[in-house]
């Protein structure tokens, strides 16, 4: 992960750990990189960061990649519908402040949901692309 990932990655975890309605959704503290233990659902993975040069012959910048995963085990999909809304307005073409470079956007790209049977866990998909500049 180069540097503009790890201040992307720290500002969109603060965007979705400070905002009281995506809490009220699912809770505190149930924003994560990875899950390791049995964690209570629903919950937010936030995984799958991807850099590509993005420079041009007069700024250099980066193209970032990233997939936020909305976990439930409700036969329902509606909790992880009204999440993973939730994270959309928060994060897309939202200024968010990176203390490194400059933030030219952060773009909503698509969602995917595969439902395999009745008692499979299956996370809502979320991908995002953010171009930086510095």
């Amino acid at each position: 992960m180069g540097q503009t990932d790890a201040f992307l990655q720290k500002s969109v975890f603060k965007a979705l750990n400070q905002d009281a309605a995506l809490i009220s959704l699912m809770g505190s503290d149930k924003v994560f990189s990875h899950v390791t233990i049995k964690t209570d659902l629903p919950y937010v993975v936030i995984s799958n960061w991807q850099t590509e040069d993005w420079s041009t012959s007069s700024d250099n910048g980066y193209l970032n990649r990233f997939q936020v995963d909305v976990w439930d085990d409700k036969r329902s999909t509606l909790v992880q519908q009204n999440i993973a809304a939730r994270i959309v307005e928060l994060l897309h073409d939202q200024p968010l402040e990176l203390g490194f470079g400059h933030l030219v956007n952060l773009r909503f790209e698509n969602s995917s949901l595969s439902i395999q049977g009745s008692n499979k866990l299956q996370p809502l998909n979320l991908k995002f692309r953010a171009t930086i500049e510095f």
